[in-house]
């Protein structure tokens, strides 16, 4: 199969001979080495990948390292505890065929092609809210927090939400979105 470089922030636990390339738990490639890029800032990974993954690998494919994470929407990575930190793909679908690729800095908070639509909402704080917080419609999750930036003005908040289909049909210009919970401290 091909060999692929990917321009990573970490390397996070990545083991060359050891670590692997994988979409939906199937191996499609491992880590061969490791470098630092000349400035010392990003880590390149060389990795061989299958035969069968090489049809996927266009300049739509995304990578990005799996490592356990606690956060406000549970725990994810978990296996990672046993198998180790490994590079997780999502195939591209199209695109020019390409071998050099930059990975996520970190794991998207919703899944390439799930369905749904993502809303940016406006708040004097950020609160309690973090990336991954859950957005719920009478106690049912329905979305989450994707991102939040600060205002061009810097007085408010933007906050990046993503809501799930079929739930998205409820957002209207009318619905109102705000902090139920958490805890702060000063």
């Amino acid at each position: 199969g091909p060999e692929i470089t990917i321009s990573l922030p970490a390397a996070q636990g990545l083991q060359p001979g050891q670590s692997t390339i994988q979409h939906a738990n199937v191996v499609l490639g491992t880590v061969t080495s490791l470098e630092l890029t000349p400035d010392l800032r990003r880590v390149i990974v060389h990795a061989r990948m299958s035969r069968k993954a090489a049809v996927a690998l266009t300049d739509s494919t995304l990578f990005y390292v799996v490592t356990p994470h606690v956060g406000v929407g549970g725990i994810t990575g978990l296996s990672t505890l046993v198998s180790g930190a490994y590079i997780e793909m999502t195939p591209g679908k199209g695109g020019k065929p390409r071998r050099d690729f930059a990975g996520l800095d970190s794991a998207p908070v919703v899944a390439p092609g799930t369905r749904g639509r993502s809303f940016t909402l406006h708040a004097p704080d950020l609160g309690s809210l973090t990336r991954g917080s859950p957005v719920t419609y009478r106690g049912v999750d329905v979305g989450v927090v994707t991102a939040f930036t600060l205002a061009v003005d810097g007085h408010d908040v933007n906050v990046s939400a993503f809501v799930r289909w079929p739930y998205d049909r409820l957002v209207h210009p009318a619905t109102r979105f705000w902090n139920a919970g958490g805890v702060a401290m000063t």
